[in-house]
């Protein structure tokens, strides 16, 4: 991606965002980096078009959000029907999730971790300290143009000391959706 231009929305004491447009191959975004005071989660909020198209030839177009983390001996946890699964890391194959993913690792020498919020994705995956979420997947059939419209996507992400429980995660996750 290329930025083309950063500016700062809000400077106050109960919120502050940072806006970037972005230019990702033919497609524009725009990305919002936001904090609200006692809050411990960092917002981010992507609105553009998308404009890339699959082919045989090409492949298929994918928009992913990817965050590296500083842990070691790293595992994953993800919101499924009426709880939670901790799944292995399978080389960046995707496994389904519904509002969140859970990071758990070693820094230092103290256990952390990281939530990883969103309001309408469900493919994750984990390759050693790199958790990815897939945005947009562009294919090529039956519909030629399937994803080449307007989105907006919301995430959140939130880190913590220790560990943090499975009925939090779920909570995080409603009120986050709700």
């Amino acid at each position: 991606p290329r930025v083309i231009v950063l500016k700062r929305l809000l400077q106050g004491p109960y919120k502050a965002s940072l806006e970037f447009n972005l230019r990702i191959r033919e497609s524009d975004f725009m990305l919002t980096y936001e904090v609200r005071a006692d809050d411990p989660k960092l917002y981010l909020h992507l609105n553009g078009t998308w404009f890339q198209r699959g082919s045989r030839e090409t492949g298929l177009p994918t928009l992913n959000f990817v965050l590296p983390l500083s842990l070691k001996n790293v595992k994953a946890r993800y919101e499924i029907p009426f709880g939670a699964i901790d799944r292995t890391q399978n080389q960046r194959e995707e496994v389904p999730a519904l509002q969140w993913a859970q990071v758990t690792g070693v820094a230092g020498r103290k256990t952390a971790g990281c939530l990883l919020l969103n309001d309408s994705k469900y493919g994750y995956s984990l390759e050693g300290q790199t958790l990815r979420l897939s945005l947009i997947r562009s294919s090529y059939e039956p519909d030629l143009l399937p994803e080449i419209t307007q989105h907006e996507i919301h995430l959140a992400l939130r880190p913590f000391a220790g560990s943090l429980p499975i009925s939090q995660a779920i909570l995080e996750g409603q009120e986050f959706n709700h």
